[in-house]
């Protein structure tokens, strides 16, 4: 009988170092496969921006956020008496209220989502009145005493197809010669239903902030 060309079936021994690099190889390969999972999850999330310059005229504006003919949130703009008594700011919707005095002047940010307190209807932005008495007074927390803001944000819930979604609308508002000027200037919304948005981003996959790492970072222990 020949003698057998084949090596002794003895398993060979790996250091203990390779071994771990090997099975932290593994691992982020099954990782790697979560994280696709992920990542075409976050994909999905897309926040709809539409850049405006809008002076609001006397009667106000209406914002449809996905554009499907479904008036979403109406900003009133209401000149009072014949002559200069007063203007009015108003918004009718849903929007973010955390306060007795109307709709919130947001800043950027802020998270608009479920656990925010919403008005309905309609609620108050800013108001300048001038008196008999050539006295001006102010209210609403756009009005901000009569200094106004800039880069504010309503945020918005409302519906497509009977989901909710989250959405807000930028506006500067200022008081030029004790009248009230207000000035649209975009409006935003996740298509995720019932997802959360940051008043003033405008793009990429919402506000997940997830950071995939690489198979050979896992592999060297790093994320």
């Amino acid at each position: 009988m020949k003698p057998s060309l084949r090596p002794p079936k003895t398993p060979a021994t790996l250091s203990d170092s390779l071994n771990r690099q090997l099975n932290l190889y593994a691992l982020a390969a099954g990782a790697a496969g979560i994280g696709m999972l992920a990542l075409t999850q976050v994909a999905q999330a897309k926040i709809v921006y539409t850049p405006t310059h809008k002076v609001l005229p006397p009667g106000g504006t209406v914002i449809d956020f996905n554009h499907d003919g479904i008036n979403d949130l109406t900003l009133l703009r209401y000149v009072r008496g014949y002559g200069f008594s007063g203007t009015d700011l108003w918004a009718y919707g849903n929007f973010v209220s955390h306060s007795l005095h109307g709709v919130d002047d947001l800043k950027a940010g802020f998270r608009v989502g479920k656990n925010d307190r919403f008005g309905s209807i309609d609620g108050i932005m800013a108001s300048v009145s001038r008196h008999s008495n050539h006295r001006t007074s102010f209210r609403g927390n756009w009005a901000n005493d009569g200094k106004g803001v800039k880069n504010r944000y309503v945020g918005v819930r409302f519906e497509i197809s009977g989901e909710v979604h989250y959405g807000w609308a930028r506006l500067n508002v200022t008081f030029p010669k004790q009248r009230l000027r207000a000035v649209l200037t975009g409006y935003a919304y996740e298509t995720i239903p019932s997802k959360a948005i940051i008043t003033g981003k405008i793009m990429g996959a919402g506000d997940s902030g997830v950071t995939p790492a690489t198979l050979g970072r896992l592999a060297l222990g790093r994320k």
